[in-house]
């Protein structure tokens, strides 16, 4: 990938994109992040080569999952602006970063985190500090926004495998509907996916490629139990709502698995904090069934871009650009 990438991954660690010994150049992937002016955490994965190597879409996705040579146990050291923390990656490669009680707080806004490690090995990702009171959207992928088939597992097996950040197909004015958002509510996103951490240049070139607002990601590691993407994303909201504690939310969401529920809890934790839930029906059930009590359900983007107008969310003139939306 590239450095200039819209969600930041990392950069490899040389100009020739080789190492020393004339394999693959050490990659250094920083997710993007969220965080308070003064209290963040950055996270990433070191490998020991890309795992972005042109080939067909089943050997690069095969790839991404289980032939990534991870960079275990290295030394790193991450920067955001003039504060360092030196972290040291897991077995997979995997580190976070936590920044607490940083003594000049940061501005509101996006800054640059720079990973580094041996052998002038560098990567880069963006943080996005959140102001007091300001809208954070939490998205799903897999059916909000792109679509997978969660529901027919021979169909949402052979997206995962066959289709990539090129080929798989958008859903419908999500992608105007969201810059909407970032227009007039100046909402900042996350996107609470439980895809393996290892498709994260997937879904990254995917939200870029349709347009999507700069988002924070926060995906589903396989080897930390085998929870469903439902278990996973419960504890995931209640750490980013301590995480956040002024921010308000705007939660979407799909029918397909357990995002209503688990979105009803956290409405239940924030109470006023929490503005409005939206839920893509992929099932067939009807927008009025019970598990989408205070959330609006709906199956074309225009209709949550309609609720959203109508709260001030989005505005009107918005709107119409989201009900001109061309299909992809």
């Amino acid at each position: 990938m590239r450095a200039a990438a819209w969600v930041a991954v990392g950069v490899l660690s040389s100009a020739t994109g080789q190492a020393a010994d004339g394999g693959p150049a050490p990659e250094i992937q920083v997710f993007p992040a969220l965080g308070q002016p003064a209290r963040f955490a950055v996270s990433g994965r070191a490998l020991r080569g890309s795992s972005e190597r042109g080939e067909g879409p089943l050997a690069r996705n095969v790839r991404r999952l289980v032939g990534n040579k991870e960079w275990k146990n290295v030394a790193l050291r991450v920067t955001v602006k003039a504060t360092t923390r030196e972290v040291q990656a897991d077995d997979e490669g995997f580190f976070e970063a936590h920044f607490d009680d940083v003594k000049i707080p940061l501005e509101p806004g996006a800054h640059v985190v720079v990973v580094e490690g041996p052998d002038g090995a560098r990567g880069e990702g963006t943080l996005q500090v959140v102001s007091k009171g300001q809208v954070v959207v939490v998205s799903d992928f897999d059916d909000t926004v792109a679509i997978t088939h969660v529901t027919d597992k021979t169909k949402m097996v052979r997206t995962a495998l066959w289709e990539t950040e090129e080929t798989q197909s958008v859903v419908p004015g999500m992608a105007a509907l969201y810059s909407c958002l970032a227009g007039g509510s100046g909402a900042s996103f996350l996107f609470l996916s439980g895809s393996p951490p290892q498709f994260y240049p997937r879904l990254g070139g995917f939200l870029q490629r349709h347009g999507f607002p700069r988002a924070a990601m926060v995906l589903r590691r396989l080897d930390q139990g085998a929870l469903d993407a439902g278990s996973f994303k419960g504890p995931q909201l209640e750490r980013l709502e301590r995480d956040l504690p002024d921010a308000r939310f705007v939660f979407f969401g799909d029918s397909g698995e357990r995002d209503p529920e688990v979105y009803a809890a956290a409405r239940q934790r924030l109470d006023a904090r929490a503005l409005r839930t939206y839920i893509r029906v992929v099932t067939g059930e009807p927008p009025t069934a019970p598990r989408f009590n205070g959330a609006l359900a709906f199956r074309e983007a225009t209709e949550a871009a309609a609720d959203a107008a109508s709260r001030g969310l989005i505005t009107k003139a918005c709107l119409e650009g989201v009900q001109k939306a061309p299909l992809p």
